[in-house]
């Protein structure tokens, strides 16, 4: 990487005590976005790899502080998305801090399925017996 692209970067990030803060552009949940090689990037993922090294495929950046904004690599671990999925829910974020579904269905082992967001199992099957059911 590129001198330039590195100063570029850093100038971007508020170091503190703790967590090291993305102070540009940011997406609504918080997490910041880098212009590079071309493309925009979460600020947290060209962290880890400016320090860390490369991430394998299909792999996320997890944090450990639960903070998007930042981009410590201290507080950065390469993660699959199911883990990711599981430290929201121990930390109650996002709808992690829900119980049931919005429709009263429990949130538990058999009944959770983690993907980009957790939701309700029964929900989805209920679901996609009304797509078939409108496709017959």
């Amino acid at each position: 990487m590129y001198n330039v692209t590195m100063d570029r970067f850093w100038n971007k990030v508020n170091k503190t005590d703790t967590c090291w803060l993305w102070t540009a552009s940011k997406t609504h949940q918080g997490y910041g976005y880098f212009r590079l090689d071309g493309r925009m990037q979460k600020a947290h993922r060209v962290s880890y790899k400016i320090l860390k090294g490369q991430i394998p495929n299909k792999m996320m950046i997890l944090h450990s502080c639960h903070n998007p904004s930042c981009v410590n690599p201290e507080h950065l671990r390469i993660g699959t998305n199911q883990e990711n999925m599981r430290d929201m829910s121990n930390a109650k974020r996002g709808n992690a801090g829900l119980t049931h579904c919005k429709n009263g269905h429990e949130f538990n082992e058999i009944n959770t399925r983690y993907g980009k967001q957790r939701t309700c199992r029964i929900c989805d099957k209920l679901r996609n017996q009304n797509r078939r059911k409108k496709v017959s």
